[in-house]
Parts: structure tokens; sequence; C-alpha cells
């Protein structure tokens, strides 16, 4: 969460800033995506010299970029403070946006919302508390079709109760991301946090459940030694990375 709002756009102005946020988020649905997208623009921006047309055209905050940028950077010396950011390859991944949203999946949740089809609306979106809508505010305000999941930043409520910051995911990243998943022989599905069911063999449950051991391991050991890196886990590494491309 910034300590600044990110856009800025008069009344009028609405349906202008809206179109701007699609075009810079293009046809991902993602608002953590959008920031980046932002982001990325700025730093290019700022390099030919443009930063200020950069921010008007794109109803952007003046402070509210710059609060992005405060907040990256604080984010990248705490990871190399504790050695997960000194290498050259620390971003050999920052292009694979399926290993960013399971990186969402890992660090927004339990904040994850179930998508389905609705008479009357174009989908129904399920938290474990009950519905919600997304947010008018988001690039994925009625955007969303279909079936499907968003992890999202937290619940306000106000006229009805909204989800701010939300992306959508897959459900394999949050069954290898998300915890308490147990595999319910009965159902003959995989049961996330008590609610979310995932119809499955027992084969393909303990294949999920064993790569989630893993990832488990894998960090730990990273935790033990952030700047040695194993044959083993540059194997696993690079395996998740494909298999979440």
């Amino acid at each position: 969460s910034l300590s600044s709002p990110l856009f800025s756009a008069p009344l009028e102005k609405r349906d202008d800033a809206d179109k701007a946020k699609r075009e810079l988020c293009g046809p991902e649905l993602s608002d953590h995506i959008l920031f980046l997208r932002v982001f990325e623009g700025w730093q290019a921006a700022r390099r030919a010299r443009r930063e200020r047309p950069f921010i008007r055209d794109n109803f952007l905050s003046y402070s509210g970029v710059h609060a992005l940028g405060q907040t990256r950077r604080q984010f990248r010396d705490h990871l190399s403070a504790i050695g997960f950011a000194g290498s050259r390859h620390v971003n050999a991944n920052g292009d694979n946006l399926g290993l960013v949203r399971a990186i969402l999946c890992a660090s927004l949740f339990p904040n994850v919302a179930y998508c389905s089809p609705d008479r009357g609306k174009e989908v129904k979106i399920t938290t474990k508390q009950g519905t919600a809508d997304v947010h008018p505010a988001s690039v994925n305000h009625d955007r969303l079709s279909g079936t499907g999941f968003l992890v999202y930043l937290e619940k306000v409520q106000t006229s009805k109760v909204y989800i701010r910051d939300s992306s959508v995911v897959g459900g394999l990243p949050l069954l290898v991301f998300g915890s308490h998943v147990v595999f319910d022989t009965f159902a003959k599905a995989l049961v996330l946090d008590d609610w979310l069911r995932f119809k499955c063999d027992k084969r393909t449950a303990n294949l999920v459940l064993a790569l989630r051991e893993e990832i488990q391991d894998l960090l730990l050991e990273r935790i033990e030694a952030p700047k040695e890196l194993s044959q083993r886990a540059s194997v696993v590494t690079a395996a998740i990375a494909e298999l979440l491309m």
C-alpha cells in the first residue's frame, strides 16, 4: 500500500483516466501489474526527460509515483540487507508474469476471492467471509468474466463491500503458494484454507503436495544461506519458473 494515491483525476475526467489505466496495463487483469507498468513507464519517461508529460497524460499523481519508487527502493534495500538481492541475476525472472502472480498469491494470501458467472451481472465475487465487488478504481472493474480467482490487498466497506488492488490468478499458484492445503479423499478434492475446493485425483494431489514441500525446503535453505544457491535449488527454482510461466 502506498502513502499517496497513484492516480489522480477530476470527476469529469474519470473515464479518460480509466482508459489510460487500461492502456498502461494492457490485457493483464491485475492492479499490481498496472503498478509495475506505471513504474516502468515512469522510469523510461525520466530517462527521456518526459516525466511531467507522462504523469499528466496518464492522470498520475506526482507524489504517488514517487512514493511508488520509494517503496520499491525500500523493498530492494530490505532484500539486500538479508542477502537476497546481491546477485546480478536477482531479477532474472522479472518478465515471467506467471511467477509474479504466484508471488502475489503468497504475499496476499488468505485474501482470495472466487469469481463465478451470475445472472444479472458479469460475475459473482465470493470471499471466505461473503460476497463483494471489485472497487470502481480497479483496472478489473467491469472486466471480469467467467470463472476464476482473485487475490487482493484489502476489503473496504462504503455503500458496498469492495475488494481493492486485485489480480486475477490461477488455481495452481494458489494451491502451491497458499497455506493449509489438504486432500479430501472422500470428495476427491484439494481443499485450500477450509473453503476452496479443487477436484483432482489422488496422484495429482500428491504431486501438488510434494511440490509444496519442495518449495518449503528451498525457502528454508535460502533463508539459512541467502547468498548461496545449491545446484538442487537452481534446478527447483528453474522448474517452478517454467511451470508457472
